[in-house]
């Protein structure tokens, strides 16, 4: 399998990173103190459950899911959970539900910092990407017992297409550890043909890596299935050489901590 191309300097290649990281890092602390409003929200599944307990609701609980398509663009969720039996959360989410000048205010600042990241992964694979239409959403879970703010980003470019292969590198790949799990859906009719670190679950529309996995040197490529969509359960190939899922995965573990103060 052939190594994906790096066009800069490794010097130019550190402080991208470093500036990716922090990027990343501010990105996930605005979205988690706009929508708590300063509440500590609840852990869902990103404080330590392993992907077997929380895959189920991956979907719809604490999360950063990437949601691929088959040309390379993405949608990428920031998803924040509330314990709306507590009045506290309950009073965080529904402000920002109701408040549409501090939603506004929100995006703006995310789209912001969602394009700085992009700049500096464009940089660093020598690919254009773009970020646009930052948007929030929410919804209940549990019978109304907790509430769900998705902060999503369409992310033009974000893998690198060549021969019907999708391979995914930065924004990612550089040393990020989330504290809570990460989530790689597939377009339809692909799976995922390798990745390192291999993921702790599989099945064949997604791929869930634990909270707490280290992604230093991330890499995963995605290929058209030959049966038509139907990969095997379980995980992934190893593959080789650096690569750059991290940066993501950054997010979740900004989100967290920042709720927590």
């Amino acid at each position: 399998m052939r190594p994906i191309q790096r066009t800069n300097p490794r010097t130019d290649r550190g402080r991208g990173r470093l500036r990716t990281y922090a990027a990343w890092l501010l990105a996930l602390a605005l979205v988690a103190v706009a929508a708590t409003g300063g509440a500590a929200a609840s852990p869902g599944v990103g404080t330590g459950q392993s992907a077997e307990q929380g895959d189920d609701r991956a979907a719809s609980d604490e999360a950063f899911v990437v949601a691929l398509e088959d040309d390379g663009d993405a949608t990428v969720t920031v998803r924040v959970a509330f314990d709306l039996t507590d009045e506290a959360e309950r009073a965080a989410f529904d402000s920002l539900r109701e408040n549409e000048t501090k939603r506004d205010r929100l995006e703006a600042r995310t789209e912001q910092r969602f394009r700085t990241i992009a700049a500096e992964a464009a940089s660093e694979t020598g690919r254009e990407m773009t970020v646009e239409n930052v948007r929030t959403s929410f919804e209940t879970v549990d019978g109304g017992d907790r509430g769900v703010v998705s902060v999503a980003a369409d992310w033009r470019g974000l893998a690198a297409t060549a021969d019907g292969t999708l391979r995914v590198t930065e924004p990612f790949a550089s040393g990020f550890t989330a504290d809570r799990p990460v989530v790689l859906e597939l377009p339809d009719g692909y799976e995922l043909a390798a990745s390192d670190p291999t993921p702790a679950d599989r099945t064949a529309e997604r791929a869930v890596w634990d909270a707490n996995t280290s992604f230093e040197g991330y890499e995963a490529a995605i290929e058209p299935a030959d049966d038509g969509g139907t990969a095997a359960e379980g995980t992934g190939d190893s593959l080789p050489g650096p690569g750059v899922v991290g940066s993501l995965v950054a997010i979740g573990g900004g989100v967290w901590l920042s709720r927590r103060r």
